[in-house]
Parts: structure tokens; sequence; C-alpha cells
């Protein structure tokens, strides 16, 4: 217990099926195996449990993600988890077609007659788009997208980490100060599994997991 107080940790309020937590692994590192009482994969990544229902890590990257989706509590470190979503994609979308996809979660902007008066603002169906110097934004009244080159490349890639040209599309809810819901969290999402699924891309949550379902935001 004293060496936790040292290093980055998530503890359980439970102890979980090995193979449940290889799998949720998985989706931050898909080349992760389990050896013995460890996890590893690649880029010497380690997971071991010093004890039942506590996991640490030397990659601690991976254990805010690890927390959530396990139900746990990370100490030793700052949790950079948040509600919002990022979809890695190998093209760059149309504007007028991703302002498509985003319109059923996003909803069209209330003040989309005042935003016609600055040039630089299109309007697609409500949704405001603007781009310059390589980063095109979107908005919505309830979600805000931001695509731009993509720098750091995620374990969870898989293939699409050496695609040339990548791009991520950073999904979050459009006014920051208010607080994001369990509404709005489903909808950012279902939008950015529904931006990968059409243009072949993949969406993470803020750790850097896979996104399987909505509800992982959650």
């Amino acid at each position: 217990m004293r060496r936790l107080r040292r290093e980055p940790a998530v503890l359980l309020p439970y102890v979980p099926d090995p193979d449940h937590v290889l799998a949720t692994v998985r989706l931050f590192h898909p080349g992760a195996e389990r050896l013995g009482d460890t996890i590893r994969a690649g880029a010497g990544i380690v997971l071991r449990s010093p004890f039942r229902g506590a996991y640490v890590c030397t990659h601690p990257e991976l254990l805010p993600g690890l927390a959530h989706r396990l139900g746990g509590r990370l100490t030793g470190l700052r949790s950079c988890w948040d509600t919002g979503a990022s979809v890695y994609l190998p093209v760059r979308p149309d504007p007028a077609e991703l302002a498509a996809v985003l319109r059923p979660y996003a909803c069209p902007v209330e003040e989309a007659g005042r935003l016609k008066e600055f040039e630089e603002v299109e309007l697609f169906d409500g949704i405001a788009y603007t781009g310059r110097e390589g980063v095109d934004a979107y908005a919505g009244a309830r979600i805000a997208g931001l695509l731009r080159v993509c720098g750091r490349r995620p374990y969870a890639l898989g293939p699409l980490r050496g695609e040339p040209d990548l791009l991520v599309c950073d999904l979050s809810e459009a006014v920051a100060e208010d607080r994001c819901g369990t509404r709005l969290a489903l909808d950012i999402g279902r939008a950015a599994m529904d931006i990968a699924t059409v243009y072949g891309g993949v969406a993470l949550d803020s750790g850097s997991y896979r996104l399987t379902r909505a509800a992982d935001l959650l």
C-alpha cells in the first residue's frame, strides 16, 4: 500500500474478471496480451496488479481510461477524463457532408440568421462552419467539432496510425461552461461513432480508449 502512494494506480471496489480487464486494455492497445499476472503490450507497456483490485502501469496514460471503464478510482495522477470524443480520419470530409452527419446530434444554431453576417462563416442546414489554416471548425447549438491535422497517434488506432495524412475531429459540448449531462454525452458518443463509420475512422474517448458504444462516455 505504501508503494501505491508513490505511484499512479487504479483502485477498484471489486476484483474484476481477468479476461474483462484484458479486453478493456485492448481498447487502449490492441496488441495487449496477458502473460502470467501481468498484461503487456508494445512500447514497454506493462500493467500489473500488486494486490487484488489494484492496478499500476509503466504507462500512466493508460490508467485514467481504465479507471473510468472499470468503475474504479484513480490515485496519484490527475485524471484527463472528460466527456469529449476524438475521431481519427484517413480522409478530409467535405464540410457539408460532415455537417450533415453532425446535425442530428449537434442541433442547428439558434443565431443562424445573425451568423450569416460574418463572411468567414458558412451555414450548412444550421451547422456553422469556418475553415482556415488547415483547421475546420463546426458548431451546432449543442455540440462543436474541430477538425485538424493529427499530431499524437494513440495506440488504439491500430493500422490507422500509419496513415500519412491522418486527421482528428475533436467533439465537445458547444458551450464550455455548461455541464455536459447524460443525454449530451451520449449524443457526442453517437456523433463520434457515426463519423467514424461514414469516413472509415476510429472514435476514441478522452482517455485514448476506443469507443464501442456511445455509453462509453458516461
